[in-house]
């Protein structure tokens, strides 16, 4: 999936965002999506600095 998801990202048809939705949902590992997308990885459980159940 990490290949898959890397190549169409680097095509530009997936954002940011829908890799992030990747690794919300286990399909990729956080670390592979800081890997394709340079960003630091922030689980939903983690914005806004609060966990939310």
């Amino acid at each position: 999936m990490y290949r898959k998801v890397k190549r169409l990202y680097d095509l530009g048809l997936y954002t940011a965002e829908q890799v992030k939705d990747f690794a919300d949902r286990g399909k990729i590992t956080p670390e592979q999506y800081e890997e394709i997308t340079g960003e630091k990885y922030e689980s939903e459980d983690n914005e806004g600095g609060e966990k939310t159940k």
